[in-house]
């Protein structure tokens, strides 16, 4: 049985969009404990291994290198935190990419902010999150 409330989960945020990162400060107030925001690859990963966030919220598009390749250098140099993909990128594919190398979860920008909410309690239940659009059935090509 837990002794009192759970803790707010200790989220690292990656984005080099300025007005993203803002926004997602502002939605992720009250449901989280934002403890850093990067702009880059090399940043993402030296931020990690610091502070030791819970959850790791990283844009796949920035400067040093992108999302994808943070989340390989992060899981090589034993950061176990879980991370979430957030991205323009609405492509299966990338998906497969990101998860296979160690991503715990795949949002697009173009979702709710409830869905990244929902998506940062997942991957905090141990659970793998990608964003419900690319599960949909697609046309034949």
């Amino acid at each position: 049985m837990a002794n009192g409330p759970i803790a707010a989960p200790r989220v690292l945020l990656a984005d080099d969009h300025v007005m993203v990162a803002e926004g997602l400060r502002h939605l992720l107030k009250g449901h989280c404990d934002l403890v850093g925001t990067v702009g880059d690859g090399p940043s993402l990963v030296a931020a990690a291994l610091e502070l030791r966030p819970d959850v790791i919220i990283a844009d796949i598009s920035m400067p040093g290198y992108d999302g994808i390749e943070a989340v390989r250098r992060m899981r090589e140099q034993g950061v176990t935190a879980k991370i979430i993909i957030l991205t323009m990128f609405a492509d299966s594919d990338v998906a497969e990419t990101a998860l296979a190398a160690g991503a715990n979860g795949y949002v697009i920008k173009h979702s709710a902010g409830e869905e990244l909410l929902h998506a940062i309690d997942a991957v905090s239940a141990g659970l793998t999150f990608v964003t419900p659009i690319l599960s949909r059935p697609r046309p034949a090509k």
